[in-house]
């Protein structure tokens, strides 16, 4: 087994991608207690302490925590080590021989769901603001460097989503974990979800199904396409039952056609963004 080592900026999920998954170890969760003496913020979770002023910086701490990190990359225990997007640590990492991703962002229109993961997880202002200025700084740096593999995040993609459609099963243990057709399943969920509404079960595999054959075969998601597969879901959940729509799609009456609209342009949303992910990660297999 290879390990990918990939380094990346903050809130994009790798923390996520630590605490719950056993193939997948974060090394930037040392960073902090590598490079800084807390005393005084003991009761600052990491989260709170990043980007607070008169920090203590330890001496000699990079070294050792470099030499640690590449302990946890050469234990082969892992399948993707992920790390902290800095220069020095680029840098030494290349010298040492390992091949290396860098994953950056592109803002663009998106700042408001950057800033609310900042939020979310406990972040001050000052950290965002710091944080912006380096999704911009590192997509500037190293956006053409041809020695890493790099990939741009042209849309709030998560990490796991990105490892999941490059080839990597996210693992809860030796058995059990996550694919892309589970990530798949939990985005048509996501686009039916609403604070009154919410999709049936009966229906998350066969319309996850839709999307990723229109993903494979660059279709676009039709009406007729819906029903067809409404209608083996309906059948599937209970064989016995008769519906009144279970007739080919040109017998239905224009209404009940129509009423497909909605779930054609929610089911296309998810395409759509499964589309741009693909197509980035595709182009780093175009560059090797």
């Amino acid at each position: 087994m290879k390990t990918r080592i990939i380094l990346t900026v903050g809130c994009v999920g790798k923390t996520y991608l630590d605490k719950n998954f056993t193939n997948i170890y974060d090394f930037d969760k040392h960073t902090l207690e590598y490079k800084y003496d807390k005393t005084g913020f003991e009761h600052l979770s990491n989260e709170e302490f990043k980007s607070i002023p008169g920090r203590k910086i330890k001496e000699n701490w990079f070294n050792l925590y470099m030499e640690d990190w590449c302990k946890i990359i050469d234990s082969n225990k892992y399948e993707v080590v992920t790390g902290w997007l800095q220069d020095d640590c680029i840098e030494y990492l290349l010298k040492k021989g390992y091949e290396l991703e860098l994953i950056l962002v592109d803002v663009k229109d998106y700042e408001n769901i950057y800033k609310e993961r900042c939020v979310r997880r406990g972040n001050n202002k000052n950290y965002w603001n710091n944080l912006k200025s380096y999704y911009d700084s590192t997509l500037n740096k190293y956006k053409d460097r041809k020695d890493m593999k790099i990939t741009i995040f042209t849309k709030p993609f998560h990490l796991s989503e990105y490892l999941l459609f490059s080839g990597t099963i996210l693992k809860t243990c030796n058995k059990f974990g996550h694919s892309y057709i589970t990530k798949t399943k939990e985005l048509v969920e996501k686009e039916f979800k609403t604070q009154n509404e919410y999709l049936s079960p009966v229906f998350t595999s066969f319309y996850s199904q839709l999307v990723l054959t229109s993903l494979a075969s660059n279709q676009e998601i039709t009406k007729e396409m819906v029903h067809e597969a409404w209608s083996i879901a309906i059948d599937n959940d209970n064989p016995d039952k008769i519906h009144s729509s279970l007739i080919p799609f040109e017998y239905l009456s224009n209404y009940i056609q129509d009423l497909d609209q909605y779930y054609v342009e929610k089911l296309t949303n998810v395409l759509e963004y499964l589309k741009e992910l693909k197509s980035i990660i595709k182009r780093n297999q175009e560059k090797e």
